[in-house]
């Protein structure tokens, strides 16, 4: 499969705000409920480390859920690290929320944060977690080019994979997850309800922007082109793919300055420049 640069539907501009937020909120609940981001917990902080990061700057994060719950685990293993939640349309209602239980290590930015173009007095180690498959090869290259030339450490993470043999499955039942989960996620309001089961806006939305994110998805190898061109010889750069525990792989790239040590070891089944 060639990458194609399709349309999800709740990243446009005039898709309404409540149908955003509601899907935002499924899937965060996948995250929340399956963690597969913990898998990458380590070599993040690895990385960090070499960049003298203790704070994650999240870029496109959505409900928050796949960066918080790889700080979760890092707390669990007694590594405190905070967190700068961003995103170009941010959650007001969930970001005002997140600040308020989790202060002082979460900080959430209530104002639009485009991540091509990334304000530069907004500090720390720049990810992207479900994110990175939104961006064209131009705007994603420009992305490096930024990271590179504020010499900030980068990482990019995604479970989904251009690949309809893993994928189809999922995305052919997504409607029913949508439906299945829909009674756990609070709040559980009437809009939820209407636009899940009455007007079944979200199921389908869910279904087309998952399919969507699959042909968008980059490979491991595609990623490490992106950034070598951006680079210039300073950075150092390593992607590649890790297993879960629920049985996804997360397609990771890892950037730091080239003159940071030690050197950052690969994670998986990994390639590194």
């Amino acid at each position: 499969m060639k990458r194609r640069q399709l349309v999800e539907l709740h990243e446009l501009r005039w898709f309404p705000r409540l149908w955003r937020d509601l899907l935002t909120d499924f899937m965060s609940f996948f995250a929340r409920s399956f963690r597969p981001y913990a898998a990458i917990a380590d070599c993040l902080h690895a990385a960090m480390l070499r960049c003298g990061d203790k704070t994650i700057l999240d870029l496109c994060s959505g409900a928050a859920e796949p960066v918080l719950t790889v700080q979760e685990e890092l707390a669990r293993q007694g590594i405190s690290v905070s967190v700068t939640i961003t995103d170009l349309y941010p959650n007001e209602q969930v970001f005002k929320r997140l600040e308020t239980e989790r202060r002082p290590l979460v900080r959430c930015l209530l104002r639009s944060i485009d991540a091509v173009r990334v304000p530069p007095e907004l500090e720390g180690f720049r990810t992207f977690f479900s994110a990175f498959h939104h961006f064209q090869p131009k705007e994603a290259a420009l992305i490096f080019a930024d990271t590179v030339r504020t010499g900030r450490g980068i990482g990019v993470f995604e479970y989904t994979e251009r690949s309809l043999l893993r994928w189809g499955p999922l995305i052919l039942f997504m409607p029913v997850l949508v439906w299945a989960a829909t009674p756990f996620i609070r709040p559980c309001s009437a809009a939820r309800l209407l636009w899940t089961y009455v007007i079944p806006v979200v199921p389908l939305v869910a279904a087309w922007d998952a399919l969507v994110s699959v042909f968008r998805s980059y490979h491991p190898d595609e990623l490490l082109a992106l950034a070598r061109r951006s680079g210039d010889g300073r950075y150092q750069w390593t992607a590649g793919r890790v297993k879960t525990r629920a049985g996804l792989r997360i397609t990771y790239l890892l950037g730091v300055p080239a003159d940071a040590a030690p050197p950052c070891p690969p994670v998986g089944n990994a390639t590194d420049t």
